[in-house]
């Protein structure tokens, strides 16, 4: 999967496919970490959020994809990780 890109695993995810979304997780979960770190200033919120960003990806993954899903990246799940907590 390391060959497919950003925009073909938010299609695969939508149909739940396990190894896209651990894929997205390899590419993305640092990103979102930093994020959610340099946010709330706590390593345990942090992970914390990483966690529940990838799971709403999963759980509902057609309603957390943008139109089209702009520019083939998923880093906008990573703008919502700290609305959430």
């Amino acid at each position: 999967m390391a060959l497919v890109s950003d925009a073909s695993l938010v299609v695969a995810i939508a149909r739940y496919r396990q190894d896209a979304l651990a894929e997205t997780y390899r590419r993305h979960a640092g990103a979102v970490y930093a994020l959610a770190r340099r946010l709330l200033c706590d390593h345990t919120l942090a992970e914390e959020v990483v966690q529940e960003v990838f799971l709403r990806i999963w759980d509902a993954p057609r309603s957390s994809t943008p139109s089209g899903a702009r520019s083939g990246r998923i880093c906008w799940r990573s703008a919502t990780a700290g609305r959430s907590t």
